[in-house]
């Protein structure tokens, strides 16, 4: 579990598949992604990657809810997946919200705990992020905490987007960047 000073971060659970299901087929939020809507079946494939993923690594997507009213925010963490063969396989950040939670600086905040998380207690070497080429929210987010947009690329067999844009931070630039910041 993470936290930060509005939000808890943790681990899905069998018994979130509503939740998620109202995230994942809100079509403001399929704008931002790039999985696009998903049925209910597609949701729920998705909820047990992330139980998976949790269960083999120790880390995957969480559910976020806000510490003081207990509501659910979306999910956001970090990902092991390769988006194509050219890249390899990589720990990406990830993160999608509810459009009523949009503006209240959670992406930052999330962003920035999740970019620690990684290089300091799972010790990466380098972490990735990607977003649909029309999503300037994310790029901002991304920039903001010291991710380097490397190019557009095609996702080979993943989400539903044609291109998407493939952004990089390694374990140096976080030291750079995060020091430089302090």
């Amino acid at each position: 579990m993470l936290k930060t000073n509005r939000l808890n971060l943790r681990p899905f659970t069998d018994s979130d598949l509503d939740i998620l299901h109202q995230l994942h087929s809100n079509p403001e939020v399929a704008r931002t992604t790039i999985d696009g809507i998903q049925s209910r079946e597609q949701v729920q494939k998705q909820l047990e990657n992330f139980i998976a993923h949790q269960e083999k690594f120790g880390y995957s997507q969480l559910a976020v809810f806000e510490n003081e009213s207990l509501k659910f925010v979306g999910r956001a963490g970090l990902t092991t997946r390769t988006l194509n063969q050219e890249i390899g396989e990589l720990t990406e950040i990830r993160f999608a919200f509810l459009p009523e939670f949009w503006g209240e600086g959670y992406a930052s905040e999330v962003a920035r705990e999740l970019i620690r998380f990684g290089f300091e207690d799972l010790k990466l070497e380098k972490m990735s992020a990607s977003s649909g080429t029309t999503n300037e929210k994310s790029f901002r987010v991304l920039t903001k905490y010291g991710f380097k947009f490397v190019k557009n690329i095609l996702p080979e067999g993943y989400g539903s987007a044609d291109e998407i844009r493939f952004y990089l931070m390694t374990y140096e630039d976080y030291l750079n960047f995060f020091n430089h910041k302090k």
